[in-house]
């Protein structure tokens, strides 16, 4: 089980007090988990809940615009003339290597760059393998 995965007990550092409604709305590539809305659910939910004058977090994991889509929340958010503020996490592209220890651009061994790469395409499928046809 990953870390943060479905946890049995939250520790919050105060920042979710006991009357805090928690929503699940988790994607993993493009796919609702279990009882999850669709986008646009969550996009309105969003704008109603935060027009009542509610504090509302909407919190995702690792870096949200790096395969992530907060491009529609936020929108909706806009039009909506609601306030909201984006606060960035770290991706695990950047965190993994660092934490290994390994630069992602580093003269000595003459990477000058680095890319990522999603194995799903913009609706969230996987592409058929190469020579399967599809």
């Amino acid at each position: 089980d990953e870390l943060g995965t479905d946890p049995n007990l939250l520790y919050s550092e105060g920042l979710v007090g006991p009357d805090c409604e928690l929503i699940p709305v988790g994607k993993r590539g493009g796919r609702g988990q279990e009882g999850a809305p669709a986008q646009a659910a969550i996009n309105a939910r969003l704008c109603a809940e935060a027009s009542t004058g509610k504090r509302v977090v909407r919190l995702k994991g690792g870096d949200p615009f790096v395969f992530g889509r907060p491009r529609g929340e936020c929108e909706s958010l806009r039009a909506a003339g609601v306030a909201f503020e984006v606060l960035p996490g770290v991706s695990s592209c950047l965190a993994a290597p660092l934490l290994a220890g390994s630069p992602l651009t580093d003269p000595a061994s003459g990477a000058g760059s680095f890319a990522v790469f999603s194995g799903f395409d913009a609706k969230g499928e996987l592409p058929a393998p190469a020579g399967d046809g599809g």
